[in-house]
């Protein structure tokens, strides 16, 4: 006997095909007003309109086919997580046409049973490397990346 899909992973499915799709008012609407969605390329966006405009008007505008699968899905007490790859064709100006495969987890913070708050941790090196995104810009990322991680009140409670 299987199991039926939980309404989590509904709404991952909503999600993927949202993005899959380019459906900007579907994407928005799995979004509460309020929501905070922490976009790894370009910052933090606030709103369901806005974000669906940030997926429809950046990510398309970027790249296209794209594919998002969601698995190992968990959810308890309001917050969700799920494993993913993720794959575009890039449509930017130094990669064009280079077919780019990653993966994450996702982290969805939910109320009555919409988005109220996205993040995700991705293995991004690859992406770049894919991208042909050159050395020395990794390295600012990286460091970049790791001058943020010093300044979270948790790192700099107990690591630093």
């Amino acid at each position: 006997m299987s199991q039926g899909k939980t309404g989590f992973e509904s709404l991952l499915a909503r999600f993927t095909a949202a993005v899959e799709n380019a459906d900007r008012a579907g994407f928005a609407a799995l979004f509460t007003d309020d929501a905070e969605y922490h976009d790894g390329v370009f910052g933090m966006v606030i709103g369901g309109k806005a974000i669906g405009d940030m997926m429809v008007d950046l990510w398309w505008r970027d790249a296209k086919n794209y594919k998002w699968t969601m698995f190992d899905a968990a959810e308890a007490g309001g917050i969700g997580y799920a494993h993913y790859y993720f794959s575009f064709d890039s449509l930017m100006k130094h990669s064009t046409g280079k077919h780019v495969v990653f993966k994450g987890v996702s982290q969805f913070r939910l109320r009555d049973g919409r988005i109220c708050g996205y993040q995700e941790w991705g293995d991004s090196l690859p992406s770049y490397v894919q991208l042909g995104v050159p050395g020395d810009i990794l390295v600012r990322s990286g460091n970049k990346k790791a001058d943020e991680y010093k300044k979270d009140p948790a790192v700099i409670a107990r690591h630093l």
